[in-house]
């Protein structure tokens, strides 16, 4: 809230601007354990720990503890924080798309952050839970197949290291290129949550699927490359803290340009998903699969059909049988002759 109060006056009252100011924020917020660990490890403090600096290859588990340890009690409330902030950067998608397209008439961010928006969180968890099950799919499927791979071509005589060397390169660029398909599909659906108030999402992977099939530089490719550059611009600014101390300003340089990213790829995809291009899309219904409810109904079929036929029977047996008509031999085609008046008192006198 306070870097908010000092970064008001410069961005303003829009919507684009408050908008920002909160990602900013956020961001900082969610970034500053790892700030906390690089400032304390290169400050000299901890660097300068035997435990630390006498360490052969990676860190231990423990040595990691230790390190945690190290920077205080109160690490773990900001890492707490974090977290926070965190699921605050994935609701305020949300309240970015309500304010972009003019969903809400609300113009404060914080209190549509703070209270519609909560009813965003959990279809957004069941979206990074389904993300994170795509993710795992995919890398086992690359580690399945790179490893027969290189086993076939190690089987047919080729240099082991050189098989090693050559795939890991093809591997890396593939596991790149699902981390950023899984990325960009779950910011489309986080989207199309927020946009159509949806809670089913399950329903959303196959028009997601469609639209990055459909519009493979709109919906795929600027995504992608935005988030990769905002990406970049983090690591960076990491390496960047190898050779220099942490510099607080270079780190608010890089979370604005990744906030200007972010708010710009919420403009194209909340305007895209608006538009008629994507109406058949938005027409899918917001109801479950109902998987369990249809295979029940599946295997019960067969028990309920003899009780349906029964019913019938049983209703035919109970109503009384009515007569049948008499033949067509007993039904006299001539007509009735009309009755003839009774004779009257006046014409017998």
């Amino acid at each position: 809230m306070a870097l908010i109060s000092m970064l008001r006056p410069l961005l303003g009252r829009s919507p684009r601007r408050s908008l920002a100011a909160w990602r900013l924020a956020l961001a900082a917020l969610a970034g500053l354990p790892a700030y906390l660990i690089a400032s304390g490890v290169l400050s000299g403090g901890l660097a300068k720990a035997p435990s630390l600096v006498d360490a052969a290859g990676a860190y231990s588990m423990g040595q990691i503890g230790a390190l945690f340890e190290a920077l205080g009690p109160g690490f773990k409330a900001t890492l707490a924080g974090a977290l926070l902030a965190w699921i605050g950067l994935q609701l305020l998608t949300g309240v970015a798309v309500w304010r972009l397209r003019g969903l809400r008439d609300e113009p404060r961010v914080g209190r549509l952050l703070f209270g519609p928006a909560m009813t965003l969180l959990w279809p957004y968890l069941r979206v990074a839970l389904i993300s994170l099950l795509f993710l795992g799919l995919g890398l086992f499927a690359l580690a399945k197949g790179f490893g027969a791979w290189s086993r076939a071509r190690t089987l047919a005589g080729a240099d082991a290291y050189a098989t090693f060397f050559e795939l890991a390169h093809l591997r890396a660029a593939l596991t790149f290129a699902w981390l950023t398909l899984v990325g960009v599909g779950a910011f489309w659906a986080r989207i199309a949550v927020a946009h159509d108030e949806r809670r089913q999402v399950r329903r959303l992977v196959w028009p997601v699927a469609k639209l990055l099939w459909s519009k493979p530089w709109a919906a795929l490719g600027f995504h992608a490359l935005l988030s990769a550059s905002a990406v970049g611009l983090g690591l960076f600014a990491s390496a960047s803290w190898r050779w220099t101390s942490p510099s607080i300003p270079l780190w608010l340089v890089v979370m604005g340009a990744q906030a200007a990213f972010w708010l710009w790829r919420v403009d194209r995809a909340s305007a895209l998903w608006a538009s008629e291009t994507c109406a058949p899309l938005r027409a899918t219904p917001d109801e479950g699969w109902r998987i369990w409810s249809r295979a029940w109904a599946r295997v019960t079929r067969p028990l309920r059909a003899p009780a349906a036929s029964a019913e019938p029977a049983e209703a035919s047996a109970e109503t009384p049988a009515e007569a049948p008509p008499p033949p067509a031999s007993e039904i006299s085609s001539e007509p009735k002759a009309a009755p003839t008046p009774a004779p009257s008192g006046g014409d017998n006198a």
